[in-house]
């Protein structure tokens, strides 16, 4: 029987000394667009750090919540606490505003990382905690941001306000009971079932104004006597 010998070629670490990256995402409701905004971040990044040469991605973080402060974000908290273990030494964020609407959070997070040696880099600003004059760059694409919700929130009231002026609004899409469209598509007083909720209106008001007397007869005590 012939000797033979196995040699064995030790596999490649591929990921050997890349940088671990943690991905932050936050929305701030449940609502289907801002979770279809939350999937789309992630999605985003993802693909980003598969680009981003000596790098690694090692977990996604993320939020549904406000970004004024820290409190009701977990994912952020964890997320930190992953970074001072030495878990991760790259964070990957969409934007300043996803990160943190706050200025004074959003610079205490970043000083706390820095002191671990974590880089934290907002991905739509193309800045990262390296950049020079950091709080200015931060403040002002903040106060851009804040400024693009509260134009955003204009515009949705001014369109609530207008579609209900103007009788275009969904809320008169809705069965009302008691009242029925006129020819103009105006809301109009239904006889026919007006009658039913003015005897529910009036049972109600006389069954609250006789509640004393009823308490009264039947010798319960009332407020402000013993």
């Amino acid at each position: 029987m012939s000797n033979k010998s196995i040699t064995t070629i030790p596999v490649k670490k591929k990921y050997e000394g890349a940088k671990r990256v943690g991905i932050y995402c936050r929305v701030s409701s449940t609502k289907k667009a801002q979770i279809k905004s939350l999937a789309a971040q992630i999605s985003a990044l993802t693909n980003y750090v598969a680009l981003l040469s000596g790098h690694v991605l090692y977990d996604t973080y993320f939020d549904i919540a406000s970004g004024s402060t820290l409190e009701g974000r977990p994912g952020f908290k964890r997320l930190l606490a992953d970074c001072e273990s030495g878990q991760i030494q790259f964070v990957l964020t969409k934007s300043a505003s996803r990160f943190s609407r706050d200025i004074v959070v959003a610079l205490q997070a970043i000083q706390k990382l820095a002191t671990t040696g974590v880089t934290v880099h907002f991905e739509a600003e193309g800045i990262d905690s390296n950049t020079p004059d950091l709080y200015t760059h931060l403040t002002a694409h903040l106060a851009v941001a804040e400024m693009e919700n509260q134009s955003r929130s204009e515009n949705i009231t001014w369109g609530i306000r207008s579609s209900a002026e103007q009788g275009t609004s969904k809320i008169y899409n809705k069965k009302c009971y008691g009242y029925k469209k006129d020819k103009n598509g105006s809301l109009v007083i239904n006889e026919s079932e007006a009658e039913v909720v003015r005897q529910a209106a009036g049972g109600a008001e006389q069954h609250v104004r006789q509640a004393p007397r009823r308490l009264h007869r039947q010798d319960r005590p009332r407020f402000g006597r013993r």
